[in-house]
């Protein structure tokens, strides 16, 4: 069967993929806090932080109020350092629902930091709130944020791989769609005259058929005559054996003379 080269459908990887264009760029990470010296701290902390060869790009951001245009500005952030006290009691909460839920943003990773624990307990925040870590200022030492953060960074950079290969698998079968809707289109509009014949059917067998025949029990009545056509005699009580193997003895009848005009 000849296959139309206007038939075939080729994926090519003819666009670059998003994790071979970001090798070269610093992961980023925002540190929305209401105290500077965290800040510094965390800077300091993080100064000669790298991670697959790439460093890091630490944006600030000093009040939720701040953060919410810091987050819709950079989608690109991977973790995002957060306090939960700032211009409110419930503040840092109240940016993890904006940045969960208004924005839809589900791959940035948010680690809440708390200087006052009582306020926001620990179980409650987990469980009623999207974030990915809880952590209190006192505990988070340089080595606890490099742990922290690493776990952080390497979760999401799954989960990027994750959403790019479904996006170019959306594409893809959203191209094949295409492709085969025209060729649909294309085989329809084509004559019929342009198409192969059918094959012929082959007949149905019948009775009459050589090998749906069945033989014969008994003979019927011939006729055989002398060389000179005068005498005639008939042929009687053809008989087959039981198990049909040879025939059994025949007898002929006495052969009368007859005239060979008479018939049968």
């Amino acid at each position: 069967m000849l296959v139309d080269e206007s038939d075939l459908f080729y994926l090519t990887d003819d666009m670059p993929h998003e994790e071979e264009a970001s090798r070269t760029r610093p992961w980023t990470v925002a540190v929305i806090d209401d105290d500077w010296a965290v800040h510094e701290a965390t800077r300091f902390a993080l100064r000669d932080y790298r991670l697959d060869g790439r460093g890091l790009e630490i944006l600030t951001a000093a009040s939720a109020a701040e953060g919410r245009r810091l987050v819709t500005e950079r989608p690109d952030i991977a973790v995002i350092l957060l306090d939960v006290v700032m211009e409110r009691d419930d503040a840092g909460l109240s940016l993890v629902d904006f940045i969960r839920h208004e924005l839809g943003n589900e791959t940035v990773r948010i680690i809440l930091r708390t200087g006052q624990p009582g306020q926001a307990p620990e179980r409650r925040i987990v469980i009623d709130h999207d974030i990915n870590d809880y952590k209190a200022k006192t505990e988070l030492t340089a080595d606890r944020l490099f742990t922290t953060l690493t776990a952080a960074l390497r979760s999401y950079a799954q989960l990027k791989r994750l959403e790019v290969a479904r996006r170019e698998l959306a594409e893809a079968n959203a191209l094949l769609e295409q492709r085969v809707a025209e060729r649909t289109a294309s085989l329809r509009a084509r004559p019929t005259s342009a198409l192969p014949p059918a094959a012929p059917s082959l007949p149905a067998p019948t009775a009459s058929s050589p090998r749906c025949s069945a033989p014969s029990r008994t003979t019927s009545r011939t006729r055989s005559a002398s060389s000179s056509g005068a005498w005639r005699c008939w042929t009687t009580s053809w008989r087959w054996s039981r198990h049909r193997a040879r025939p059994s003895a025949h007898r002929w009848s006495t052969c009368a003379a007859r005239p060979a005009t008479w018939a049968a």
